[in-house]
């Protein structure tokens, strides 16, 4: 990503949360640590990333819009097709204060499967409306890993969040740090949730 990066001319800091516990894996409560750290740092645009995914052209500009952006609309595992119109997952710029509005990702997605579309809602539900560059300059490939197990209550949760995104996010995340390493380009964050 530094190469990448570097040729955009940009100002940057990349944050990498690893959680460090047996508890399921929580993608959602790990960018919500991520933000609060880039927020901290006075960072006014975040790029939440997944970290499976590197992007393909140079022009995908890794900064914010007015609204905000799906960057991974084209991603080479889906045959660089969008799967769905409301899809935010992947790789999405959104200005800080944007993200606090909609108070960040839910906290009770465990597994695989949801926090995104949760997210989407989000989203909507501030009226901001998610834009994307046309398709070739939003390729990406993805690394093959093992799938995180689906989380078979996203559906419900789903369902549960809509009018309660003000009490679930960015202002109830709960976690122990057990490590921070930073260097000139990005931070590694060791977490307890």
């Amino acid at each position: 990503m530094h190469n990448f990066l570097r040729k955009q001319g940009i100002h940057y800091s990349i944050y990498v949360i690893e959680q460090q516990d047996d508890k399921p894996w929580n993608k959602g409560l790990l960018y919500n640590i991520g933000a609060k750290q880039a927020i901290a740092d006075q960072f006014p645009c975040l790029i939440l990333h997944d970290i499976d995914l590197l992007p393909l052209d140079v022009g995908n500009l890794y900064a914010c819009l007015h609204e905000p952006r799906h960057m991974s609309a084209s991603i080479d595992k889906f045959r660089y097709v969008l799967t769905y119109d409301y899809l935010v997952g992947g790789a999405l710029a959104i200005q800080t204060e944007q993200y606090i509005s909609v108070n960040g990702f839910s906290n009770r997605f465990e597994g695989w499967g949801g926090e995104d579309d949760d997210f989407a809602g989000r989203i909507a539900s501030k009226n901001l409306k998610v834009l994307r560059f046309p398709r070739e300059l939003s390729r990406y490939t993805m690394m093959l890993h093992r799938q995180e197990q689906k989380n078979k209550d996203r559906g419900r949760i789903m369902t549960e969040n809509k009018m309660h995104y003000h009490k679930d996010g960015l202002n109830s995340v709960e976690y122990a740090i057990k490590s921070v390493k930073r260097n000139r380009l990005f931070t590694i964050i060791g977490v307890k949730l």
